[in-house]
């Protein structure tokens, strides 16, 4: 398990952990056991050592809870900043994710608005349309009730029939 300082970590988890151990550890390690690797013994107490340090720092530094991070958190919520972009406290010094958002939100805010006034418009337009032919259809019914079914005009004898046609033999004319 001898490597030089600048050579390439092993992919074994069990040699990163006891490399890790050993570069974070005060006091030299014993040298690399197989048997301890095997065992996991490595790994748990490089994740034991990794926990404690990061409770330590979160102890140490709360977390930023400004609303510049929790506008950042919402941009990224809605799709407006990726996963690659990291927040960052000099632009947070500067108000560029609570503004940024402020726009988004306006945006949004015209866009629906737009949509609703165009809606409500095309509601009344298909409304007005649509009372010219209630009302005809209204008069149509209420004029042909009262008619026996003969005199319909649909239902007249003859009723869509060219004038001048008829059975008569070819050559005659109609008198």
């Amino acid at each position: 398990m001898d490597r030089g300082m600048f050579s390439q970590p092993s992919q074994d988890p069990e040699e990163r952990a006891y490399m890790l151990l050993q570069w974070a550890s005060r006091a030299p390690l014993a040298p690399f056991n197989a048997e301890l690797a095997d065992a996991g013994f490595y790994t748990r107490v490089q994740k034991a050592s990794s926990d404690q340090a990061v409770k330590a720092w979160d102890a140490a530094k709360p977390a930023d809870t400004s609303s510049e991070l929790q506008a950042f958190r919402e941009l990224e919520r809605l799709g407006q900043i990726s996963q690659a972009v990291f927040y960052s406290p000099s632009r947070a010094a500067q108000g560029i994710y609570s503004s940024t958002l402020k726009v988004y939100r306006s945006a949004q805010r015209t866009t629906r608005q737009a949509r609703d006034v165009s809606r409500a418009d095309v509601g009344s337009r298909e409304q007005r349309l649509a009372e010219p032919r209630r009302e005809e259809r209204a008069q149509t019914q209420s004029s042909d009730q009262g008619r026996p079914l003969s005199t319909r005009p649909a239902d007249r004898p003859g009723n869509g029939r060219k004038r001048g046609t008829g059975s008569r033999k070819k050559g005659q004319r109609a008198k």
